[in-house]
């Protein structure tokens, strides 16, 4: 009697036993797959977002190419529908099962200040006392993005690591940068760094793409993206181009140069009677920082 006890105590702790280790086995199991799940369905939303993208370039180059105009205008130009970021129907893009909406927008870039501009700067010293400006508007820029307001994006390397540099520091930074010469920026406004450092480093040309800007002191990672928005890197070879397009600008580029106070009335004109053909003298600082595009 109590051996048969013991070998059913025996065989209830083996079932136990078996059953525990089978739940175990289970749960393992259903988690793996959970994970292998999980992982495969994130694996296809990269490779879903990432073709998207590239569908998206796809588009806008078609766009570009097949606008023929070429013009200022933006108001007739195939580009042109989508400079005010509409929704791109899924359809255009082969897309059937997706539940996103996406966007695309083309941002001309006479829309945008030049960087490349600043490297005509003349940056040496004069008895004029007034500010380049240009050299203006890129700090005016640097201003509203809160440049001087984040001082503790310190240089993390090189010769000037662990200084800030403010948004008038910044400008005369960038024009030694590109400038041809081998001289500090030093106009009594603007003060670059190129005699202090080896001459070397400084490559004396300009921009080629706004990522190159990441070399400059007082440029962290940081404040280039929040810069690299409103910017672009055409330069003064190309005409009126170079200056920016008040009918396409955004509010902080046209604050920037000096429109703070006339943007809402700007805005209201193009709204009620479309592009801007001209600006009244009286609203723009100056005339040389604009374009106007010509409605056909």
């Amino acid at each position: 009697m109590l051996s048969n006890l013991r070998q059913s105590g025996v065989a209830i702790i083996l079932v136990v036993f078996i059953v525990a280790l089978a739940s175990i086995l289970v749960i393992n199991l259903t988690y793996s797959t959970f994970l292998s799940t999980r992982t495969v369905g994130m694996i296809e939303r990269q490779l879903q977002a990432e073709y998207i993208l590239k569908s998206l370039v796809n588009f806008s180059q078609v766009v570009l190419q097949f606008d023929d105009n070429r013009s200022d205008s933006y108001q007739e130009d195939v580009w042109g529908q989508f400079a005010l970021n509409p929704r791109i129907p899924n359809e255009y893009l082969g897309l059937q099962d997706l539940n996103s909406e996406i966007y695309l927008e083309i941002i001309p870039r006479n829309s945008k200040l030049s960087v490349a501009r600043l490297a005509r700067v003349n940056c040496s010293s004069s008895n004029d006392s007034s500010k380049n400006p240009f050299a203006e508007s890129f700090e005016n820029l640097f201003q509203i993005l809160g440049f001087d307001n984040d001082l503790d994006e310190e240089e993390t390397s090189g010769q000037f690591k662990g200084r800030s540099f403010k948004s008038v520091d910044l400008v005369g930074n960038i024009i030694d940068w590109q400038d041809r010469n081998n001289d500090s920026c030093d106009d009594g406004n603007y003060f670059g760094i190129e005699s202090s450092v080896d001459k070397d480093s400084i490559p004396n040309r300009e921009f080629t793409f706004i990522a190159q800007l990441d070399a400059v002191p007082g440029m962290t990672a940081r404040r280039l993206n929040a810069l690299a928005p409103f910017v672009a890197t055409y330069g003064p070879r190309e005409g009126s181009v170079q200056n920016v397009n008040v009918n396409t600008a955004t509010d902080t580029v046209l604050r920037a140069i000096g429109l703070d106070q006339e943007i809402q009335d700007i805005r209201l004109e193009i709204e009620t009677s479309g592009p801007l053909s001209s600006v009244p003298e009286q609203l723009v600082p100056d005339l040389s920082l604009i374009h106007i595009s010509s409605p056909r």
